[in-house]
C-alpha cells in the first residue's frame, strides 16, 4: 500500500525576528517557468526570509553560487517537487499553499511568469487585505510593492530608478 503522505509536501516555516525596517518576507518561487531567471534579486533576501522553490524532474538545476550565497545568507530555503504531472500542477500548490501562508501574517510575494497568479492575488485581498506581491524574480516582486514598509524594498525601487548619464 501507498504512503498517503507521501502525496503531501511538507512546508515548515520558522518565525523569527527582524532587523529593524525589514519585514519577512515568503517567497514562492515557480522554478518551473522562471528557471533561474527567477532568482534575480536573491541577494536582497535575508536570514528572516522564507524561500519555497516549487520544482520538477525537468527543472531542478540551479547555478551553484546562487545555491551557496543563500546558505552563507542562511535564507531559509525549502523545496516541494511535483509529485505527479499534471497540466498547472506546480500553479495548483502554490495557489494552494499561499493560503496556508497567509496565516503566519507574513508578507507573501508569488516568482511566476504566469500571469493567472494575479487571481490568487485579487482573491486573497478581497477576502482578508493581504498584499501578496507578484513578480518575474525576486527583485520584481519587491519593485510591485506598493507598501514601502521595507528597507529592502526601498533600497529596490531606489536602485531601479533611472539616471541621465550626461
Amino acid at each position: 500500500k501507498e504512503n498517503s503522505s507521501a502525496f503531501y509536501p511538507r512546508i515548515i516555516i520558522t518565525m523569527t525576528l527582524c532587523k529593524k525596517g525589514e519585514k519577512v518576507v515568503i517567497f514562492l518561487v515557480d522554478f518551473e517557468n522562471t528557471h533561474a531567471s527567477g532568482f534575480e534579486g536573491y541577494h536582497y533576501l535575508t536570514e528572516q526570509d522564507t524561500l519555497v522553490v516549487y520544482y520538477s524532474d525537468e527543472n531542478s538545476a540551479l547555478q551553484k553560487g546562487v545555491v551557496e550565497d543563500l546558505k552563507e545568507k542562511a535564507v531559509h530555503v525549502r523545496m516541494v517537487k511535483l509529485l505527479k504531472q499534471h497540466s498547472n500542477a506546480l500553479d495548483m500548490y502554490i495557489a494552494s499553499t499561499t493560503g496556508m501562508f497567509l496565516d503566519t501574517g507574513e508578507k507573501i510575494c508569488i516568482v511566476s511568469k504566469d500571469k493567472g497568479y494575479a487571481a490568487v492575488r485579487d482573491f486573497w485581498h478581497s477576502l482578508r487585505g493581504a498584499e501578496i506581491l507578484l513578480g518575474e524574480t525576486i527583485e520584481e516582486c519587491f519593485l510591485h510593492s506598493v507598501a514601502n514598509d521595507d528597507e529592502r524594498i526601498r533600497r529596490a525601487k531606489e536602485r531601479n530608478q533611472k539616471v541621465q548619464l550626461i
